[in-house]
């Protein structure tokens, strides 16, 4: 990973560029992205990749959405898939979904996974500014 010498975004665009051939993928930016500390960007880095990861091994999705808002308030972002979804009351969830989860409330974030049968799956995540 190189985030320290590239930056968040380009790693991320290195990210998407070795997948993008089985699985395209679309990078939003609102507004310019602001550096954070690595530690920060390292987390938020492994949760787009655990989510990837759990894209391309379950979801059967043609197409998914990597969107970061980076505003003077907060930063929200949201990762979703238009695969075949899952059910979020009956989810057990698995080391994936947790390492995500857990990573998010290390950086103090705010989560919220979205799905529905047939309908793809959404994470958006909310972080405020310190």
């Amino acid at each position: 990973m190189n985030l320290e010498k590239f930056g968040f975004i380009l790693t991320i665009e290195a990210l998407i560029a070795n997948v993008n051939e089985s699985l395209p993928i679309e990078l939003l930016l609102n507004y310019t992205y602001q550096k954070r500390p690595l530690y920060f960007e390292v987390q938020i880095y492994r949760i787009i990749q655990e989510f990837l990861s759990n894209v391309i091994k379950h979801a059967k999705a043609t197409e998914m959405l990597i969107h970061i808002r980076d505003s003077d308030t907060l930063l929200a972002i949201i990762l979703s898939d238009n695969g075949v979804g899952f059910d979020t009351d009956l989810l057990k969830k698995g080391m994936g979904l947790n390492n995500i989860d857990s990573r998010i409330q290390s950086i103090t974030g705010i989560s919220k996974w979205k799905s529905k049968k047939d309908k793809g799956t959404r994470l958006i995540i909310t972080l405020l500014k310190q």
